[in-house]
């Protein structure tokens, strides 16, 4: 039986057909004061928190979670959506955070939590909060969260340590400074270096956040994006494949900077549906596996695993249940 939506043209925030074509019935106002909303309805999640693990490696107990504490971002990437949330920053306040993360604990048994906010470290007053809170509290429950590098000194770093943080996530997307010039705030590399080398003195683990084909790359600033990761002291990457989101200000004008295959269930992350000028879809895939094969195929990357035996022992257990579909998978890799 056919829906009826007749009226959704009124409530702002609908997309919706219209005559056989998609039209929005307007912008949704932003909800100014996020402690307003009430905690996300975790008990209608079928077997949460069991069902729902992080990625392996990326916690250091079980049972673990995700928590999204504030909306938006200033900064002016050019491969970023912003038509979301916009160009403002809202969030929860610590206290709102807090007594988040005390109901977790308490009604399910949460142990650790990945803060997924693109900019967790971005009011420094409401992390020093957060932080003393926890402290003060002892909570048991850590945390990982993604900064940018900009936002992290070494008073910050102690603090998070201190309250429970266990790894820390940066973007870094690339290591040839003409290509950063172009797509985001530029932070010389030397300096990148520097950061990270403090996080990881601090006592936590560094992920780098990378990105693969940007409009402008080419076959030698991949390489080079290559080599400097290799200098990095990072316990982890996370390499994706530029996407041109609608949204984004690349997007505008992507068709002139390389060949554009707009097919939506590929654009994740996952597929090169963008080929920059002079490339190949072949030269990009094999600079791709190559990137993660040098870097993982180290032996401080593998003895940093070997570790997890003891710092993670629940992704141990979930990897050796699932190694042979992971073999399976391996084997498909044209390594």
């Amino acid at each position: 039986m056919a829906a009826n939506f007749s009226g959704v043209e009124h409530i702002p925030g609908i997309g919706h057909r219209r005559d056989g074509k998609g039209v929005l019935s307007g912008n949704r106002q932003h909800i100014a004061d996020l402690d307003s909303l009430p905690f996300p309805a975790y008990h209608r999640l079928g077997q949460f928190p069991g069902r729902y693990n992080l990625p392996l490696f990326s916690y250091p107990a079980a049972p673990n979670t995700s928590i999204i504490s504030s909306r938006g971002c200033p900064y002016h990437c050019s491969y970023c959506d912003r038509s979301v949330f916009s160009r403002g920053f809202r969030f929860n306040s610590p206290g709102y955070i807090f007594e988040h993360l005390k109901y977790l604990h308490r009604d399910f048994g949460i142990r650790h939590v990945f803060f997924y906010d693109d900019l967790f470290t971005f009011d420094r007053s409401r992390v020093e909060e957060l932080c003393r809170l926890l402290v003060d509290n002892r909570l048991p429950v850590t945390y990982n969260c993604i900064a940018r590098l900009e936002h992290v000194d070494e008073e910050l770093v102690g603090l998070l340590k201190k309250s429970g943080c266990w790894q820390v996530n940066f973007g870094i997307e690339s290591g040839d400074p003409e290509v950063l010039k172009k797509h985001r705030k530029y932070m010389a590399l030397d300096a990148v270096h520097q950061k990270l080398k403090m996080v990881k003195a601090g006592g936590m683990r560094v992920k780098g956040l990378f990105m693969v084909g940007l409009p402008g790359e080419d076959e030698a600033a991949i390489r080079r994006t290559i080599d400097y990761a290799l200098t990095l002291p990072l316990d982890e990457i996370n390499v994706t494949k530029f996407t041109p989101f609608p949204g984004a200000p690349i997007y505008e004008n992507i068709c002139q900077q390389g060949e554009f295959r707009e097919d939506w269930p590929d654009m994740n992350c996952m597929n090169f549906v963008f080929i920059p000028h002079g490339m190949t879809l072949e030269q990009m895939e094999n600079l791709y596996n190559e990137f993660i094969r040098r870097f993982y195929h180290r032996s401080r990357i593998h003895w940093g695993y070997t570790k997890m035996l003891w710092k993670s022992p629940h992704s141990i257990k979930m990897f050796l249940r699932n190694l042979p579909e992971i073999l399976r998978f391996e084997m498909k890799q044209k390594w």
